[in-house]
């Protein structure tokens, strides 16, 4: 070989180099500017948690209002990080590739198909607990600033119980009392608050009891709202809709055999959604003793809780909160 055609190799074979460098570089950049975007969006939506991580906000609660904006801006960090070749991403870049995309679709799940700002009014309570708890929490905050915050977070609590009422389309039994339960517990917080709390200025401490109370008051119109007067406007909507179907189908639809067929159908559905929960069952409990369906379904919720929990104890890791002080 000449040496002109070594050089020339040698001069390809750099060029790849610097090509490929490049290229990695590259994505190494933009899932940077991705993770750092991330990173404020989340904050911003859940100033709760920025409170938790060290990143204090001005005081203010999840906006329920803007769920749909919230949505969407979820699609386009998704489409953005499928675009980048997370094969290039150095390991704790990738580790934060990882924790970014399972929290992503974590949230559009939890938002966008389970729909729970529409069926659990709990979550607007825990928004407001998890906000109060993390002020109190905070040892870089002085008494006075804490009085402060929680004060301002108390102020606009009339618009997130509002954003509760408008959004809850469906109620069932089981998460009216979570949420009952859930309400009575930041009931005996806010009941407790002064306690916790010390400021020379008795003006503080006066301010913090008149929004405590009007909190409170909140509180205790959401549980009236949600009372069984709610559900029995509910169930007379219900018969509505059945008169009406009835009125608009026809016999051959009737109500009654949409329902038949609904309720096979769902039991077929079921028996799919068992398949695939038993094997992740069984990794971590003993097999059952078959009775009646009670038993089958048991599975399913089973996963479908532990899924859950799974999720909520895998939230942002700490090295990508770390990365980005």
């Amino acid at each position: 070989m000449s040496n002109k055609s070594i050089f020339l190799n040698k001069f390809i074979y750099l060029l790849l180099i610097v090509f490929l460098t490049s290229c990695t570089n590259s994505h190494q950049k933009s899932f940077l500017n991705l993770k750092n975007a991330f990173i404020k969006w989340y904050f911003m939506y859940n100033p709760e948690k920025a409170l938790e991580f060290g990143h204090p906000l001005d005081p203010k609660l999840k906006d329920f209002s803007s769920i749909n904006e919230n949505i969407a801006d979820i699609n386009r960090f998704k489409i953005e990080l499928s675009q980048i070749d997370y094969t290039r991403l150095d390991d704790l870049s990738l580790l934060e590739f990882y924790s970014i995309k399972e929290h992503l679709d974590f949230i559009d799940y939890k938002y966008s198909y389970r729909e729970v700002h529409k069926s659990e009014p709990s979550i607007y309570i825990e928004t407001l607990s998890r906000s109060i708890q993390s002020i109190l929490k905070q040892n870089n905050f002085s008494e006075v600033e804490k009085i402060s915050r929680i004060n301002k977070i108390l102020v606009v609590s009339t618009k997130l119980f509002k954003d509760c009422m408008n959004n809850i389309k469906i109620l069932s039994i089981k998460d009216k009392e979570v949420f009952i339960e859930e309400s009575e517990k930041l009931i005996e917080l806010l009941n407790n608050i002064n306690n916790k709390l010390f400021s020379s200025d008795p003006n503080d401490l006066e301010m913090l009891n008149i929004y405590t109370e009007m909190t409170i008051s909140g509180i205790k119109e959401l549980q009236i709202f949600f009372s069984d007067a709610y559900y029995k406007k509910q169930n007379m909507k219900k018969l509505f809709d059945k008169e009406v179907f009835d009125l608009v189908i026809g016999k051959k639809y009737s109500f009654n055999n949409v329902y038949l067929i609904a309720s096979k159908k769902i039991k077929s559905i079921q028996n799919q959604i068992f398949d695939i929960s038993l094997k992740n069952y069984l990794q971590y409990n003993d097999e059952p003793i078959w009775v009646d369906r009670k038993d089958t379904l048991n599975v399913i919720s089973w996963t479908l809780d532990f899924i859950d929990e799974k999720h909520q104890r895998q939230d942002l890791s700490n090295a990508l909160i770390e990365s980005n002080k």
